[in-house]
């Protein structure tokens, strides 16, 4: 007798793409922005600033958990930058709580990292060794212009 695979649970807003509004020409921490801000409350973002890490944020969850908002440049070529900014943040999280007390994160729970990356880099070899993290989500984006208008669609990770 054959195994059966366990379903698993799939909600709405995984399954339909996301449409963030952007500026005309919005740098990397504009989107970080725009995509903290169309989160629908689940994320809140941290005033604290990584070191060398313009293409990052933190933020923290409903969960009370920190997570890492990166985007990663076309072809790749940061991810050792996002690696150290995840790693960074990772030892620092007591710190990170102690000067944010009004949101009482919970240092005990491992870190997320999540990743914008472009949809044309999402298939690219330096990805797989880390897509099977439990704390690692991939979500890929294409840029949009229809006008005047920019977005960003963010596809279900």
């Amino acid at each position: 007798v054959g195994q059966v695979a366990p379903v698993q649970a799939v909600t709405a807003a995984d399954e339909i793409p996301e449409v963030v509004e952007l500026d005309d020409h919005a740098d990397p921490l504009a989107i970080l922005g725009a995509v903290l801000r169309a989160g629908k409350g689940e994320l809140i973002e941290c005033p604290i600033v990584l070191p060398n890490s313009a293409k990052a944020k933190i933020a923290v969850t409903r969960q009370r958990n920190l997570v890492l908002i990166a985007i990663a440049s076309p072809g790749l070529a940061d991810l050792h930058d996002i690696a150290e900014a995840y790693r960074w943040m990772s030892q620092t999280r007591p710190l990170i709580s102690l000067a944010l007390p009004q949101l009482s994160i919970d240092i005990l729970q491992h870190p997320q990292l999540r990743i914008l990356v472009d949809q044309s880099d999402r298939n690219a070899m330096s990805l797989q060794p880390i897509l099977h993290s439990p704390h690692l989500r991939i979500q890929t984006y294409r840029r949009l212009r229809w006008g005047e208008k920019h977005a960003l669609l963010l596809d279900a990770a």
